[in-house]
């Protein structure tokens, strides 16, 4: 607890994420101010008590019937993930030997008109937001790269037992999404297409990344991650209600992050205006001003799919109109004057 005045303190809280996950959080909070609730007013807490324990979910992943579980599921990963490729976006700067791990992190918003304009594309097409947002993610690294195999990494919290949401500890796990995209394909069939891996993704979703990495046997390169560079959230975990402990009240310290562990991280978050996304990117690679126009891209892509699903992914419009003004009539203002009264040999 740091003392920044009589009336004003900051609280600190660090946890590993070895002992904990974001869907945590918020059970971590609302049992802090239970407890403290009950030690202030001199009566017994009102938690109930967890139907098991962390360690219990420890065991049983050491259990026999767990390895025969993971070892149909290992197999299913090993054939959709064999000869994957690294993606190579076009960066700033060349890639260095071995990671500094230095990022940074911009902000941006996508109003609530588009994002009901998403809703009605996912509900036409019986798909989640997440798909379409991934969906669209995944075009704009095909136009950027050109390549046709793109794989995304994307967490999941991994509690499919009604018995472990309301435990704390570290369940996420880490998918790796892999998609075929092909410039003549219509968006919509993409679309539908993702939505089937992510679906298959998520019946696969107890084998941890690391198992996968090395039932694959991927090389390791100091300067990537392997599997993917690229890793796309969409935040959707129960939010931190607002703390109270006695006459004190919290609010949440906003502080600025400076490492990255890939390439790119986009995280979306659902407000009641919107969307706010959140690029995190790493700094060996790119310029702030890239990630501003890579968002820019994003969101007129958004605005193509929505406005016409059936278009081809690679004829989708990803230009804004100040980009569009520059490429189309500025670059081609090729008129310049001619004298007349001179012949061309003079």
């Amino acid at each position: 607890v740091i003392e920044i005045s009589p009336i004003e303190h900051i609280l600190v809280l660090v946890m590993h994420h070895i002992a904990s996950d974001g869907w945590s959080l918020p059970i971590f909070v609302k049992e802090l101010v239970s407890l403290y609730g009950s030690r202030e007013e001199g009566v017994p807490s009102d938690l109930m008590t967890l139907p098991i324990q962390y360690a219990d979910y420890s065991l049983w992943q050491r259990s026999d019937s767990f390895s025969l579980l993971l070892s149909n599921k290992l197999s299913y990963w090993d054939k959709k993930l064999k000869g994957i490729s690294p993606l190579n976006l076009p960066t700033d700067f060349s890639r260095p030997s071995t990671r500094s791990h230095q990022g940074g992190i911009l902000g941006f918003t996508i109003s609530g008109d588009l994002l009901n304009d998403v809703y009605k594309l996912s509900t036409a097409t019986e798909t989640t937001l997440f798909m379409v947002l991934l969906s669209v993610f995944k075009v704009l690294l095909y136009r950027y790269s050109g390549q046709e195999d793109i794989s995304v990494g994307s967490p999941i919290a991994n509690r499919g037992q009604s018995d472990v949401e309301p435990l704390i500890g570290f369940f996420v796990n880490t998918l790796v999404l892999r998609s075929s995209l092909i410039g003549a394909t219509r968006f919509k069939d993409f679309l539908l297409d993702l939505r089937a891996t992510t679906l298959e993704a998520y019946d696969h979703q107890e084998v941890s990344f690391e198992k996968i990495v090395d039932q694959l046997g991927a090389d390791r390169d100091m300067s990537r991650s392997p599997l993917f560079d690229v890793m796309f959230v969409l935040q959707n975990n129960v939010s931190i209600p607002e703390i109270s402990l006695g006459e004190a009240v919290l609010s949440s310290e906003l502080y600025e992050r400076d490492t990255t562990a890939f390439d790119l991280t986009f995280s979306v978050d659902e407000t009641s205006s919107g969307l706010a996304v959140s690029i995190e990117y790493s700094k060996d690679l790119f310029l702030p001003d890239t990630i501003v126009r890579m968002f820019d891209h994003y969101k007129m892509l958004l605005s193509s799919v929505v406005s016409d699903p059936e278009q081809s992914i690679g004829n989708l419009s990803m230009l804004t109109p100040v980009e569009e003004k520059e490429l189309i009539h500025d670059f081609n203002d090729t008129a310049v004057d001619y004298p007349f009264d001179r012949t061309i040999i003079d």
